[in-house]
Parts: C-alpha cells; sequence; structure tokens
C-alpha cells in the first residue's frame, strides 16, 4: 500500500480537524530544521496555531521565539520608518523644486516659462 495524494480541503469535522493537525505538525517543524541546515546563519522561527487556538512553536537559535519576534517587529519598524523618512524628504525637496519654479520661472528641466 502506497501513498497516495490528497486535495487539500477545508475539514468541517472538528475532531478530524485537530487529529489531522497533530498528524501533520511535524511537518513544517521538520522543513524549517531542513531550512537552518542549509545555510549556518539561518535563523528560522515558526509559529503554528491549531485548530483548537494552541500555540506551537519550532526555533532553532538559542534566543527563543519570543526574542525572535520581537528582533523581527523591530526590523519592520524600521524599515517603515526609514520609508516615511524617505517620503518626507522627497515632498521636501518638490517643494523647494515648486518654489524655484513659480519664484524663478524656470521649469523643472532648465527651460524658461
Amino acid at each position: 500500500m502506497g501513498r497516495k495524494k490528497i486535495d487539500i480541503e477545508n475539514i468541517e469535522n472538528t475532531n478530524q480537524r485537530m487529529v489531522t493537525f497533530s498528524k501533520r505538525r511535524s511537518g513544517p517543524e521538520s522543513k524549517a530544521a531542513k531550512l537552518r541546515k542549509l545555510r549556518a546563519n539561518n535563523v528560522v522561527c515558526l509559529i503554528v496555531f491549531s485548530p483548537a487556538g494552541k500555540a506551537y512553536t519550532f526555533s532553532n537559535s538559542r534566543i527563543g521565539v519570543c526574542n525572535m519576534v520581537e528582533r523581527f517587529l523591530e526590523e519592520q519598524t524600521k524599515d517603515k520608518n526609514k520609508k516615511i523618512r524617505m517620503f518626507t524628504e522627497v515632498n521636501i525637496l518638490r517643494n523647494a523644486e515648486a518654489k524655484l519654479v513659480l519664484g524663478l520661472g524656470v521649469t523643472a528641466f532648465g527651460g524658461i516659462i
């Protein structure tokens, strides 16, 4: 008896859904462990919520899942703040350019109005 391909679909029966989750939970964990082995400097964190709402975590790092999530959120905040600063600087430059164009009667491309 071999393995057969199954269609991925929502399981309506709650008990069957929980059993399926508990049987297949180790799959993503093994994939995360393999991903870690590909390169020595990869840090992998996996957070999975069961159908009952319980969180299962996997981490291959000594810093732990909570610290990794905090690190991720800090990086996201830095990127967002950097984008906001760049957007603000671009707007300042556009306003300065507009003032120059109006004040000097020169277009943005150096032509005369």
